[in-house]
Formats: structure tokens, C-alpha cells, sequence
């Protein structure tokens, strides 16, 4: 009698992939994309929370969310220095609505606002005479007088080098250390808020 050969080995079948893990991995690469709450149907924040529903309390996902939070409200003070108090006002929202009691909100609020209240004067310069570093010393000494110590400047240049001569020409004539955001723009400027 001849002997059958053994039955071969079963082959082992991979493992589905866990679902939460797959969520989490969506969620991520969303977040990586600033795809933080759109589009609806792949975006991190429903990806979380979806998660979440399947695994409560996962630390990943909560980190995520709080990431996404984080984000909107990076945006929104972006976006308030800039002097963009509509979407400043947008995003810390955005922000408002995935985490309520998130606890830096109501502080990027009320920056947004004192920020609008604030008064702004906007010094345009030629950009021939920023160029050539020609600036009259009258129009810098016009905008020093405006400049108080708690003053925030937004300094608008065509390249890093005329913004960095712009800002060293304000700090030369105050005695303090002048707070500033620099902002490449073809116009150069430079706008003052109280």
C-alpha cells in the first residue's frame, strides 16, 4: 500500500488589517495634507472621530483632533498679524467647533479682536528707494514716531534683505527692540498697530 503524502502545510493568510489602525493611518495623512475638515468624505477630523467610535478614548486619535485644533488657531494668528481679521475670525472658529473648551480659544479671539480695534497706519515706500537703500531719513523718523514700544510691525518687502534693512533701519532709531513679522510682498511697506 503506498503511502499518501502528507497534506501540504496550510499557507497563512495575512491579517485584515485592523480597522482603527487603518483609520488612524487616513487620519494622519489627511492632517499631513491640511486636509483638516474638508472635504467631507476624506478629511482628519472624521477620520478621528470615526475612530474614536470604534476605539474610545484612543490617545491617537484625541491627539490628533487636538492637533487639528492646534492648527486652525497657528492659522488664525498667521492670518491676524497679517491684518486678515475675517479669516483670522474663520479659522479660530473652525477651531471653536472641534474643541469648545480648547483653552487658548477665547485668547486668540481676543487677540483677534484688539488686533481690529487697533489703529494701523500704513507707510508705502517706492521700491526703487527701498532698493537702493535710499529711503528718506524723514519717512523712517515719520514712522518711529508712531512706533510705541508695545506697537506691532508688519514689515512688506520684495526679498529678505530689503526686509531685514527695513527693520534694521526702525530699530536704529528707537531704544527698544521693535516687534515685527516680515511678509514678502512686491509693494514695499510698513504698517504700524497699536
Amino acid at each position: 500500500m503506498q503511502q499518501q503524502p502528507p497534506a501540504p502545510a496550510p499557507v497563512p493568510q495575512p491579517e485584515a488589517p485592523d480597522p482603527v489602525t487603518q483609520l488612524l493611518d487616513q487620519a494622519d495623512n489627511a492632517l499631513e495634507h491640511e486636509r483638516l475638515t474638508t472635504p467631507a468624505d476624506n478629511n482628519a477630523y472624521e477620520l478621528y472621530r470615526r475612530a474614536l467610535e470604534l476605539s474610545p478614548g484612543n490617545t491617537r486619535a484625541l491627539t490628533g483632533i487636538s492637533n487639528i485644533v492646534e492648527q486652525y488657531l497657528s492659522w488664525a494668528i498667521g492670518n491676524t498679524q497679517r491684518g486678515n481679521h475675517a479669516r483670522a475670525r474663520h479659522y479660530a472658529g473652525k477651531a471653536q467647533d472641534i474643541d469648545p473648551g480648547h483653552p487658548s480659544i477665547e485668547a486668540v479671539f481676543r487677540m483677534i479682536n484688539e488686533r481690529e480695534d487697533a489703529v494701523t497706519r500704513t507707510f508705502r515706500l517706492d521700491p526703487r528707494d527701498v532698493r537702493r537703500r535710499s529711503v528718506a531719513p524723514a519717512l523712517f523718523e515719520k514712522m518711529v514716531s508712531n512706533l510705541k514700544q508695545d506697537s506691532f510691525v508688519t514689515i512688506y518687502a520684495r526679498n529678505d534683505a530689503e526686509g531685514r534693512w527695513l527693520y534694521q533701519q526702525l530699530n536704529n532709531r528707537v531704544s527698544f527692540r521693535v516687534q515685527a513679522s516680515f511678509e514678502q510682498n512686491g509693494i514695499p511697506m510698513v504698517r504700524i498697530s497699536d
